[in-house]
């Protein structure tokens, strides 16, 4: 979770222990740096920036626990929590659970605004303008308007948001609804329709959806990769390369209108790095004669290079695949090659060949990471060539 202060590494127990934990250079494993006795088990973690305090809920109630003290506040709502979320930067918590929402204030610990939500209230979203509780059978939500429930208003609406069905005794807490791209709506994993759901704030049913290939969704992620300002003037977008080394990066904007273009250095992959540093393989025709039926018989030697740089023979490839290529006739043929008994890092395949055919001979092995275009072995003519 972060904090201010840092990352803070919280781990939440049976027995209603909370406890935070702190990395050191010397050890390998965390240590702990300090412990709080709740209850109950704390669930639903988040952090109030504003308040600079830890809220949760223990199925019961709300609680604010100072990450820097021993201060834990219980706030008690006259109704069941099943989740929570924190609006304006932490000032205001969110629950709902059974069929009740309340707002908190948590700087004073006083509820701001109640309404009675969809029956079985399990997950609660907010958007930039909207708070939702959502029923356990992701077929209903109630909505409020956060500047209604700021001003203590409370004006809910009912929304429907897929088919209605009588709960499977499903108790796996995993989000299944969560804020659609632009802020402005949702998207909800339907377990019972195998959908999920496109939902458009002002709307009163969904607007769309996404097929799940007649799959149950479990549950929902959204994955943001636009920009995202950390500090004034600085973004930050996560970024996925499969190879390292120097990039061109161009960088635009709509408003205002700007385009930029800088060179980056990006670190090698684990991938890169393991080829890189992997023996070099090296493969060699042995032999290509003629058999009965306008058949050939390849064989092939397979070797890799040692550190000392020595040659060495290379055995139980167990994809290696021959590829004969015919580039005036765009004739092919694929071979898996098999290694002989009698003969370390030797392979053998015996392949149909058309009369008057020119193929060139190529070998590839995914598991060794060796490409066609690299394991090329040379041109021949199948009638009587000579390797």
């Amino acid at each position: 979770m972060d904090t201010p202060q840092g990352t803070a590494v919280l781990s939440t127990h049976a027995d209603g222990r909370l406890v935070r934990w702190r990395s050191t250079a010397a050890t390998d494993h965390p240590e702990r740096e300090r412990e709080w006795a709740l209850p109950h088990a704390a669930r639903g973690l988040a952090y109030s920036a504003l308040g600079q305090r830890l809220v949760a809920h223990d199925g019961q109630a709300v609680l604010v626990v100072d990450l820097g003290g021993s201060e834990v506040r219980r706030l008690t709502l006259g109704h069941p929590v099943g989740d929570l979320a924190l609006a304006d930067e932490g000032r205001y918590a969110i629950a709902a659970g059974g069929d009740r929402m309340s707002m908190v204030d948590l700087a004073s610990g006083k509820v701001q605004a109640r309404s009675a939500t969809v029956p079985d209230a399990r997950q609660v979203v907010l958007t930039s303008r909207f708070a939702y509780a959502i029923g356990a059978d992701e077929s209903a939500a109630t909505l409020w308007a956060l500047a209604d429930l700021r001003a203590g208003r409370v004006q809910p609406a009912q929304v429907m948001l897929g088919t209605a069905r009588s709960r499977d005794g499903d108790t796996q807490r995993l989000r299944r609804a969560v804020v659609a791209p632009g802020g402005a709506g949702l998207l909800v994993a339907h377990r019972a329709d195998q959908l999920v759901y496109q939902y458009s704030e002002g709307m009163m049913a969904p607007i769309g959806s996404y097929s799940n290939y007649r799959r149950t969704p479990l549950a929902v992620g959204l994955l943001d990769l636009a920009p995202r300002e950390v500090a004034p003037g600085r973004y930050e977008v996560p970024v996925r390369y499969d190879v390292g080394g120097v990039h061109h990066l161009v960088v635009s904007g709509a408003g205002p209108r700007f385009v930029a273009c800088d060179r980056v250095t990006l670190a090698p992959t684990l991938d890169q790095v393991r080829r890189d540093t992997a023996p070099a393989v090296h493969a060699r025709l042995v032999g290509d004669s003629v058999l009965p039926g306008a058949r050939r018989r390849i064989v092939v030697a397979l070797s890799e290079q040692t550190a000392r740089g020595a040659a060495q023979p290379l055995a139980q490839v167990p994809d290696l695949t021959l590829l004969l290529f015919d580039k005036r006739s765009g004739w092919q043929q694929r071979a898996r090659l098999r290694e002989q008994a009698d003969a370390a890092g030797r392979y053998v395949a015996e392949v149909g060949v058309p009369p008057g055919a020119r193929y060139e001979l190529f070998v590839g092995s995914a598991s060794r990471d060796l490409p066609y275009v690299q394991g090329r072995l040379m041109a021949a003519d199948a009638l009587g060539a000579r390797p």
